[in-house]
């Protein structure tokens, strides 16, 4: 695998630590690498039949709302980790934010708040990350 497309953003996250970039950021970086760049998954990616299967069978068995805030508007899959092949991504892997709450949970796994799921399904990750991106929004909901 070729690791160039890393290296000049590896040196500036390492070089950047003291500024409090945390090494959650890096290891995006690095679980985003295996698609060699982030162009490719937005341009090419997330416009191939397979992305538009994968969003219409999570639509099709899934409630298909925010798992922050519950609404029905603005909805993006977000990837809860991303596996080496994305061609191999499961429904499991996905789950509907909308966008406001999707930004808010890429800031926090940015600045280490959430941390990179290390490639498993865990109904842990989901909730931390759902009362995390809550707490950062001011969202309550009952009490």
């Amino acid at each position: 695998m070729d690791y160039g497309f890393l290296f000049p953003f590896a040196f500036f996250k390492a070089s950047a630590r003291g500024l409090g970039v945390s090494f959650f950021s890096l290891s995006l970086l690095i679980h985003i690498n295996h698609i060699n760049n982030i162009s490719y998954y937005r341009d090419v990616y997330l416009k191939s039949e397979h992305w538009k299967q994968l969003k219409h069978s999570k639509a099709k068995h899934s409630k298909k709302r925010c798992i922050v805030c519950y609404t029905r508007n603005n909805l993006d899959l977000h990837h809860l980790f991303y596996r080496t092949d994305l061609k191999n991504t499961e429904l499991l892997d996905l789950k509907w934010l909308c966008r406001r709450c999707h930004e808010k949970a890429h800031e926090l796994i940015r600045n280490g708040e959430i941390p990179m799921n290390p490639g498993r399904h865990s109904s842990h990750y989901v909730l931390m990350t759902k009362h995390r991106v809550r707490k950062a929004l001011g969202i309550s909901f009952g009490k």
